[in-house]
């Protein structure tokens, strides 16, 4: 560790025992998707550590069925998006909660607007516009739910 981040580590563990030894009570969070990175003072100061990992294929089913069950995505769809969600051969972790709910449903949203901005949003919900293919392989053919897409926020979060 340089001079300047071991400082910093320092400054805040100062920060942590006055906070510690103070009269009023507090309660500090601290997040971070690289647990295992954490100097070893700070861990040991922490009351208790908290470890969230990725949802497991009945939450991405149920937030996907939450979000999508409504907007004419039938059960097979959802099956479908939730297994290329998960772990594949090319991306041995499935999708975080953030890849789910930061990437992967605003894409389908813009997936189902008409390709160009002049033209009115069909609120048509019996099937895929183009008849020819479902949702999820739209979605795969435009690398929605390739491994490529999420590879750079999924692998900053730890499992």
């Amino acid at each position: 560790m340089h001079h300047e981040d071991r400082a910093g580590v320092n400054a805040f563990i100062r920060g942590i025992d006055r906070l510690a030894s103070g009269d009023l009570p507090a309660a500090v969070l601290m997040c971070t998707n690289r647990l295992n990175a954490l100097d070893p003072a700070v861990r040991r100061r922490a009351a208790d550590i908290l470890v969230f990992d990725r949802p497991d294929e009945v939450q991405r089913l149920e937030l996907l069925h939450r979000r999508l069950g409504d907007a004419g995505f039938s059960k097979a769809d959802l099956q479908a998006l939730v297994a290329a969600t998960g772990e594949q051969v090319k991306r041995p972790y499935g999708f975080t909660y953030s890849d789910l709910t930061q990437r992967l449903l605003p894409a389908i949203v813009l997936d189902a607007y008409p390709s160009g901005a002049h033209q009115a949003v069909s609120c048509d919900r019996t099937g895929p516009r183009d008849g020819a293919d479902s949702a999820v392989q739209r979605l795969h053919r435009k690398g929605v739910l390739n491994a490529s897409v999420v590879a750079l926020p999924a692998s900053f979060v730890f499992a």
